[in-house]
């Protein structure tokens, strides 16, 4: 109850704060906040899956190439914000193992920042449709019997394709830190903390990763989502974990209602012990999560 209080407590006052940055009638013409006349406008530039097979032959709006080319109609910036706070119910255990099983729930917050249109605003030329954006997240779980809890921290930048808003069909490539830590170590590996205490212990994964993820809208409100991490053979050596070798996979749905996002997720990641001792097996994880969101 203690983390909940917290999360809720942070997430609301960092909506508030927002909410006071960016007040309904802004600071400059180009970025004000108008939440009706932004919702309509979104509606507007929205791409869904219904409209595009029953609009298909008679409006190229509709499709997504031309979207990707010529979607920057108006050199105007303006800056959107995703915010939400998410629920998780984990479950961990070697790979192929019933009865090695660890749990826990948990609670969080994060959020995506885009920055729209601004080469387009700056130099007055019609531009592909990459948007730069930036995210950032947190989660603490508590986890059931003796075992301690685990945290998850991820922030990077990246790029969204298609999409002209957050409720849009849209394509982001992401590239930043997740840090995991898991709620016990893999069986034959010790737990003992490395020399000095400032490298990784065997529950830790820290390492900047490559991943890709989608939003398909099926209707107006309803989207599937999906995503995962790239292969680190596409990052440098430097910059991956010293414990493990991650993969994750992440399936679901979302419904947007006017500017208020619900959500939930599916993930499923495995952790490759490096450097495996006798005995070490690979540690799934798989997770359930809800999310409320707020798009401004």
């Amino acid at each position: 109850m203690k983390v909940l209080s917290s999360a809720a407590t942070t997430f609301l006052c960092v909506t508030i704060a927002l909410l006071g940055v960016f007040p309904e009638k802004g600071l400059a013409e180009g970025w004000t906040l108008d939440i009706r006349k932004r919702e309509a406008e979104r509606k507007q530039e929205k791409w869904y899956f219904s409209e595009h097979i029953a609009n298909k032959r008679s409006s190229k709006r509709l499709d997504l190439l031309y979207r990707f080319f010529l979607g920057q109609r108006a050199p105007r910036a303006r800056v959107e914000l995703d915010v939400y706070a998410a629920g998780e119910a984990l479950r961990q255990s070697p790979d192929n193992d019933t009865v090695n099983v660890h749990s826990g729930t948990g609670v969080g917050y994060g959020g995506r920042i885009a920055f729209n249109n601004f080469v387009s605003a700056v130099t007055g030329l019609r531009t592909p449709n990459v948007v730069p954006t930036a995210f950032g997240s947190t989660l603490d779980i508590q986890a059931s019997g003796e075992h301690e809890g685990s945290t998850s921290v991820s922030y990077g930048g990246g790029l969204r394709f298609f999409g002209q808003n957050p409720e849009d069909t849209a394509v982001y490539v992401d590239y930043g830190r997740q840090r995991y830590q898991l709620l016990a170590p893999p069986a034959g590996v010790s737990s003992v903390t490395l020399d000095t205490g400032t490298q990784p212990t065997t529950r830790d994964y820290d390492a900047w990763v490559p991943r890709i993820s989608a939003q398909l809208y099926l209707f107006p409100a309803l989207a599937l989502t999906g995503g995962g991490v790239i292969n680190e053979s596409f990052v440098p050596p430097h910059v991956i974990s010293e414990s493990f070798v991650l993969s994750e996979f992440q399936a679901g749905l979302q419904l947007d209602i006017v500017l208020i996002r619900l959500g939930y997720d599916y993930l499923e990641r495995g952790f490759q012990p490096k450097n495996p001792q006798v005995g070490t097996t690979v540690v799934k994880q798989s997770v359930h999560r809800v999310r409320l969101g707020f798009l401004f």
